[in-house]
């Protein structure tokens, strides 16, 4: 399944929803009522973090509704008056409302063209990133604009795969870590990078350039872990453009410290139902080359004003975040 938190307009109090194709089911609509009769409407989560906290309780019946809507689209109905809404004609929350938690992963992909780690090497332990913190007040939904303040320097974005926690755990065994994940996200970890330089150039880590208001937008959905094949070897394409221009194309096994592992390693500091696990961003390219960093530096394609960024995720979709100044 992949699940939302939407409502009619920005200023509606948000609620759960299912992303079919490019539509949005409403289970208190009336195609909702006539697929799932007294199942409907109270039987179900609010929105996806009541969903996250207690999925047995409903994750049959949501089944039953979105495979009902993929038969009635298929049949060529666009079913908006039954509750089945365009995804453009809805605005789009996050789909983790309140995580208390955001956990990133510094540097966590290799750089072409180094081969792709081992499982070996991955399960001895020995692999090492840098972690950060953002605050939950950075989080903003798909289609919401990412404000950049005046003043501040540059600013780069971070397409980035995003694991939702869904049962709560400390000192979580690698082994283990999937039974504690509910689903996945696409993260944007919007970065001011002059800021974040001067951070660490005074002997800090990342702090305010990580966590400026608007630079963490997630979605557009959760997508429950029944979306993927194979999550031992987890091999999704990973991009994003700016403009339309791809400045990312890579594949989420490049990860230095993949799933079960940042799980287990993060897990030390206790993890709950709806925090938020980023997991890295892949290489930076332009005009279809890698870029080599720090010494290619210069040629980061940084964000401005006007800008449309995208990240997409094979298999869960396609974030975007409109760039605005402040």
């Amino acid at each position: 399944m992949r699940l939302v938190n939407f409502a009619p307009h920005f200023d509606a109090t948000p609620r759960l929803g299912l992303l079919v194709d490019e539509f949005i089911v409403d289970p208190s609509g009336d195609f909702a009522r006539r697929v799932l009769g007294p199942l409907s409407g109270t039987a179900l989560p609010a929105t996806t973090d009541d969903f996250i906290r207690n999925p047995a309780a409903s994750e049959s019946t949501l089944k039953k509704l979105g495979n009902a809507a993929e038969t009635e689209l298929s049949s060529g109905s666009n079913g908006r008056q039954d509750g089945i809404l365009p995804r453009k004609s809805v605005t789009l929350f996050p789909p983790v409302l309140r995580p208390s938690k955001v956990m990133g992963a510094g540097a966590n992909y290799w750089q072409a063209p180094n081969a792709e780690p081992s499982s070996e090497a991955r399960s001895a332990g020995s692999i090492r990133v840098p972690g950060f913190i953002k605050v939950s007040s950075t989080v903003i939904g798909d289609g919401h604009p990412v404000r950049l303040p005046a003043g501040v320097g540059r600013f780069l974005h971070e397409g980035e795969l995003a694991v939702v926690i869904g049962h709560p755990g400390t000192r979580i065994e690698r082994e283990n870590s999937w039974s504690h994940v509910i689903g996945l996200t696409i993260a944007n970890d919007v970065t001011a990078v002059d800021l974040l330089k001067s951070e660490i150039g005074a002997g800090g880590a990342a702090a305010i350039s990580k966590n400026l208001p608007t630079f963490a937008p997630l979605g557009p959905c959760l997508a429950t872990l029944d979306e993927f094949e194979s999550l031992e070897r987890l091999r999704l394409r990973i991009w994003s453009s700016i403009n339309g221009e791809l400045v990312q194309d890579s594949f989420t096994s490049y990860m230095k410290l993949d799933v079960p592992g940042l799980v287990a390693w993060w897990s030390q500091v206790g993890l709950e139902p709806g925090d938020v696990i980023l997991t890295g961003t892949p290489q930076y390219q332009s005009s279809g080359k890698p870029l080599k960093l720090p010494e290619m530096e210069s040629e980061l394609r940084c964000l401005q004003p006007g800008d449309v960024v995208q990240c997409g995720v094979e298999r869960i979709g396609m974030l975007t975040s409109p760039v605005v100044g402040d």
